[in-house]
């Protein structure tokens, strides 16, 4: 499943130096420069002041070629990712910090500040030194569509940059002679993002004139990204005066349908993507919202308004509100069934889970980190007893039982236990990097060599030794990853 990934050495990201305070458009230039140009893929800057510690990373996929932003809280294995954006504009990540960093000591992410909270970027017109420069036009979109305000740039042909503050939203158009050539919205890029700019009905604008980027990332004629602005627009008021929002819950009409008919239930619908429409559809529960459904697929507001209003207009979806939906009753759970789902997994004499089961679960914590970039590492147990001779002797039934138990004291819950060879077990450690995996791995060899086994044939001390790697910092496959946590001998 695995033979075929490609093996690669990761490159240390590098560290700058912390700063008590956010870093300025001109930091953000540098760490962009340093990612793009320089001799890291990855560049680092702590800053804030203790307990609010905050670091901002940029690296650029080589393989893909984009180029990745993160916001994280906290340090060490106690951080957590408060948003992530792929962007080239230095501009929009600092309107995104500073956005956030009023809220910095209330523990909350940006996806959990109420909208009416919510802060809003600093929509100004940034020089390279963090300065503000004056805007040569402004307006309310209240008083002119956006539509109506880049047909004016493009009959004017004008140069510069138009930006846009929604309040809770920001976007940037970059103009040459009046044809839009750049867009960002909310970390979106290109054609979307102009889409989703077209598609908004408040907010403030300002036009700076000036010399537009060289980066192009919008191709289509302006006159057709009008008009499927207008049709995005179109779908949203239908969407909205049927009472469906980002709260709403879709439920299935069809308990079964086969891609064919799905096909063809769909085919009067948008011209969505097949393939993204068909995965939206298989992930609807009926018990979770589209803003969550939204949280484990990420869609732009251009992919996933044509998908619901498809759900709904082709008869494939009902829908329910929050307040509605929360009056069902609860749905029941059998966990008997669950505990015999485990039991399955697990060898029946120790009640441990199987190699088989490390396997799979290991491949799974891999394509979540390749989905969402957490690091994760296993751990592997080297074991024996020891009797009075000093000799060591191989783990029979009854201790494998015994050294599970000690192991599954110190772990968290969202640790798993597995076997792996006649003497060894595995754990594996979500959301854990190398640092703190290797730390654990030596309190745990401490515990188990100090902890004596009460069996029923006797009272015995344990010989053990762990070993520790991590991925992506030890590698980037699961073959190594096994390899590479292989403890020594005992």
């Amino acid at each position: 499943m695995f033979g075929k990934q490609k093996q690669q050495q990761t490159k240390k990201p590098i560290q700058l130096p912390h700063q008590p305070n956010p870093p300025t458009v001109k930091d953000l230039q540098k760490m962009l420069d340093e990612t793009l140009h320089g001799s890291g893929i990855s560049v680092q800057m702590p800053f804030g002041e203790s307990p609010e510690i905050f670091t901002i990373t940029v690296s650029r996929d080589p393989m893909r070629g984009i180029v990745h932003w993160m916001l994280y809280r906290g340090e060490g294995s106690q951080s957590f990712l408060e948003w992530d954006q792929v962007t080239t504009d230095p501009n929009w990540v600092f309107n995104l910090i500073e956005a956030a960093f009023p809220q910095m000591g209330k523990r909350k992410t940006l996806f959990e500040i109420p909208i009416e909270q919510a802060q809003t970027a600093k929509l100004t017109a940034l020089k390279a030194d963090g300065t503000e420069s004056k805007s040569d036009f402004e307006g309310d979109v209240q008083n002119m569509a956006i539509p109506n305000l880049i047909q004016s740039i493009d009959m004017n042909a004008l140069t510069g940059r138009l930006e846009i503050d929604a309040k809770t939203q920001i976007g940037v158009v970059y103009f040459i002679d009046g044809k839009p050539i750049h867009c960002v919205v909310d970390g979106d890029e290109g054609e979307s993002a102009l889409l989703e700019l077209i598609s908004w009905t408040q907010g403030k604008f300002k036009f700076f004139k000036e010399d537009a980027r060289q980066q192009k990332t919008i191709n289509k004629p302006l006159h057709h990204l009008l008009m499927a602005g207008a049709a995005l627009q179109d779908q949203i008021n239908l969407l909205r005066d049927k009472g469906v929002n980002l709260d709403t819950y879709l439920i299935r009409r069809h308990a079964a349908l086969s891609k064919e008919d799905f096909d063809k239930m769909v085919a009067d619908g948008t011209g969505s993507n097949e393939t993204l429409q068909k995965q939206f559809y298989d992930n609807i529960d009926g018990r979770t919202p589209i803003i969550d459904m939204l949280r484990q697929v990420p869609m732009s507001k251009t992919t996933w308004v044509p998908i619901v209003f498809n759900m709904i207009t082709c008869g494939l979806c009902s829908f329910k509100n929050g307040a509605d939906f929360n009056e069902s009753k609860p749905v029941a759970v059998n966990w008997n069934e669950v505990h015999q789902v485990a039991s399955l997994l697990s060898q029946p004499d120790t009640a441990i889970y199987t190699k088989a089961a490390y396997i799979y679960f290991l491949a799974t914590e891999y394509h979540r980190f390749v989905r969402f970039k957490h690091p994760f590492s296993t751990l592997i147990i080297n074991a024996g007893l020891k009797a009075g001779d000093e000799r060591i002797y191989p783990l029979h039934t009854e201790a494998f039982r015994l050294v599970g138990h000690h192991i599954q004291q110190v772990v968290r819950e969202t640790d798993l236990i597995f076997h792996f060879g006649e003497n060894s077990l595995a754990c594996i450690l979500p959301s854990t990097d190398l640092a703190s995996a290797k730390q654990f791995a030596y309190h745990l060899q401490e515990i188990l060599n100090s902890t004596p086994l009460v069996t029923a044939a006797g009272t015995y001390g344990v010989a053990a030794t762990v070993g520790a790697a991590s991925i992506p910092e030890s590698c980037e496959s699961v073959e190594s990853l096994i390899t590479l946590a292989q403890p020594r001998a005992i």
